[in-house]
């Protein structure tokens, strides 16, 4: 088979690829706004006056927990050898969170980080993406630890009383996140025990995929560079579950602007990483199944003594929050196609 046939089928099977996912977003959309429309709660909410400064609040939870996520890829970036600014960090962390819409997933934004680190540091390219890599699964891994703790403490036969089926469903998702971090937890310890010797390498090898292969391999390069130095990865946890608190708090906030009557702080640490995690599946920005799941979360959440059946609406509320900073990000990379390298990032020198 020649090239030129085999690149064909490539672009056909990649653009089938995308075609089915934006089709999946916007039925995922469909069902969401299906629901909304014959939500009785979510109608009586939306006709109420609204707590602005709930939602002021929201808003300035929000931008401080993404803007730890910031320093926390910097961290790992200065962990790793590679020198660059903090407030570069931020600027590029920013720009690329239109690509987060416009791409598929959070896996546009980490493109765009990759490529301007590369471009910054090309003679270390394979830690530069290793870094962007390691930030995210960091991030997820401490959504699911916040599950997984949170989940000891709900009183799971109260929420069972009021729907035994989707209680049901929920304490299966926190087990499952529990023993994730259980595996987790022991996997990495072995692997940094194994650092220093040709295991990781061996055990990257094995893997069925090229790609993953690639990924396992840029990421094991980094093992030993973190061994030596832990406290930048103890930093990273610290300001990923700040992260974690900052964005839940944010949720919190924009349900307490519509009513008095929604799940408590505590709750929404199960809530929001949960929500944020389906948000992360391989979608435009993950429409639909952030909104899906956040309003499945909240009916979870009614009692006998109240319902919290208007997650659609927190839902919006929250990805309206996030838009404000999608644009501050759209403005940055506008302005930056006039400036480039270094002279582009000086007036964010820290």
């Amino acid at each position: 088979m020649s090239s030129e046939v085999r690149s064909i089928r490539g672009k056909r099977t990649s653009l089938g690829g995308v075609v089915l996912k934006i089709v999946v977003s916007v039925a995922l959309l469909g069902i969401v706004g299906y629901q909304a429309s014959g939500n009785a709660i979510a109608g009586e909410l939306l006709q109420q006056p609204k707590r602005w400064e709930w939602l002021a609040a929201g808003f300035i939870c929000v931008s401080i927990g993404y803007t730890l996520s910031f320093i926390r890829w910097w961290i790992l970036v200065i962990g790793a050898g590679l020198p660059l600014r903090l407030g570069a960090a931020i600027r590029w962390s920013l720009m690329s969170q239109p690509f987060q819409l416009i791409s598929f997933g959070v896996a546009g934004g980490d493109l765009l980080r990759i490529y301007l680190l590369c471009r910054e540091h090309p003679q270390q390219k394979s830690h530069g993406a290793a870094t962007v890599l390691l930030d995210r699964g960091i991030g997820l891994l401490t959504m699911f630890a916040a599950v997984a703790v949170i989940g000891f403490l709900i009183q799971w036969p109260v929420l069972a009383a009021a729907d035994s089926g989707r209680t049901a469903a929920l304490v299966q998702v926190w087990r499952l996140a529990v023993g994730l971090m259980v595996a987790t937890g022991v996997g990495g310890l072995v692997l940094f025990a194994m650092a220093s010797t040709a295991w990781p390498g061996r055990i990257a090898a094995m893997l069925p995929s090229h790609r993953l292969r690639t990924v396992s391999a840029n990421l094991l390069r980094l093992l030993p560079v973190y061994r030596r130095q832990p406290m930048v990865l103890f930093v990273a946890v610290l300001l990923s579950a700040a992260n974690v608190a900052c964005l839940s708090a944010g949720v919190y906030c924009v349900a307490q602007s519509l009513t008095t009557e929604t799940p408590g702080l505590s709750d929404h640490l199960l809530i929001t990483p949960l929500s944020l995690i389906a948000g992360a599946a391989p979608l435009p920005g993950g429409l639909g199944s952030q909104e899906l799941v956040m309003s499945w979360m909240y009916a979870a959440f009614s009692t006998e003594q109240r319902s919290t059946d208007y997650g659609i609406l927190v839902a919006a509320g929250y990805r309206g929050l996030t838009l404000v900073l999608v644009g501050i990000g759209w403005l940055l990379y506008a302005s930056s196609g006039r400036q480039h390298g270094p002279a582009a990032d000086r007036d964010w020198e820290l």
